[in-house]
């Protein structure tokens, strides 16, 4: 969660500014204990409060819902996402290896914080669907908002480090994790079948020409599509989805 968009996660905790520290900040004043409670407390907010009425009645009937990894899967263990960038793969820059090793840590030190996917989030996901069509939403799109060793470790991760061309998904360790929480993904959407229409996101902006991602996509693509009736979709710059066009 940034600051700007949940000021009351954040409230009475030390900031240096409104992007330093950020969810790490809190861990760190309060402890992991104190921070996973805030975190689960504000999601439940989100979640049993009037807002889902809110939106329907405006008019909205599309729920978009970012998610990490960590969301649907166990975290793993100490040293679990070392090793993002695959050395087989192109030679990358010395900038892009220690991002790549930060973005590590930084999954590690903060979001292992709640490393229960099954008692945390998995619940408010599935209570999620459900509270959105009693509201009255047709369509739910799930978005795979940071996957497995993205660039900054955070929840508004994408996959993209200037010169990185890909890599930080060329690992078996980020391609598996990732696609093993995609699959998750649509499992949770297989049985909302009231729903008019259904669909994963595979990456949020990832910030670099699809054709890097294309042998990431067609596998991510194949486990979605090994559920009936949800579909896929494709983010990114526009401009850069129209190398995909005939």
């Amino acid at each position: 969660p940034e600051p700007g968009f949940a000021a009351s996660l954040f409230a009475e905790m030390p900031r240096p500014s409104p992007w330093d520290g950020d969810w790490a900040s809190v861990v760190q004043a309060t402890g992991r204990e104190a921070a996973r409670a805030r975190y689960l407390a504000h999601i439940d907010r989100y979640i049993d409060g009037p807002l889902l009425a809110e939106l329907a009645a405006a008019g909205n009937t599309l729920l978009r819902v970012p998610l990490g990894f960590w969301n649907l899967l166990a975290f793993p263990g100490p040293g679990g996402l070392h090793g993002c960038l695959d050395p087989s793969t192109a030679p990358a820059s010395q900038h892009v290896k220690h991002a790549a090793a930060a973005a590590a840590a930084a999954h590690e030190a903060v979001w292992s914080l709640s490393s229960d996917a099954g008692a945390d989030y998995l619940p408010r996901l599935e209570r999620l669907l459900v509270r959105a069509e009693a509201a009255g939403f047709t369509a739910v799109l799930l978005d795979m908002h940071a996957p497995a060793c993205s660039a900054n470790g955070e929840e508004h991760g994408a996959v993209s480090l200037e010169g990185s061309k890909g890599l930080l998904l060329a690992s078996a360790t980020a391609r598996n994790l990732t696609l093993r929480a995609t699959a998750a993904m649509a499992s949770l959407l297989a049985s909302r079948t009231r729903l008019a229409w259904r669909a994963v996101e595979l990456l949020n902006e990832p910030g670099e020409a699809p054709s890097l991602y294309a042998s990431y996509y067609e596998a991510a693509a194949a486990v979605v599509r090994q559920h009936a009736g949800v579909d896929v979709v494709l983010c990114s710059w526009t401009y850069q989805l129209e190398e995909l066009a005939p």
